[in-house]
């Protein structure tokens, strides 16, 4: 559900004027699951 958030975001950003490339796409991808892990390996490490 966060990607469909994210993406969502970027899409109408683009609406409003803004610029979507390459870049912002992969970004608006790969930031939930990057959090993700460093989450999961935090918690792993201070428990």
């Amino acid at each position: 559900i966060r990607a469909i958030i994210e993406v969502s975001v970027v899409f109408f950003g683009w609406l409003l004027g803004g610029t979507a490339g390459l870049g912002t796409i992969i970004f608006a991808l790969g930031i939930g699951p990057a959090v993700a892990v460093g989450i999961y390996f935090v918690n792993k490490n201070f428990k």
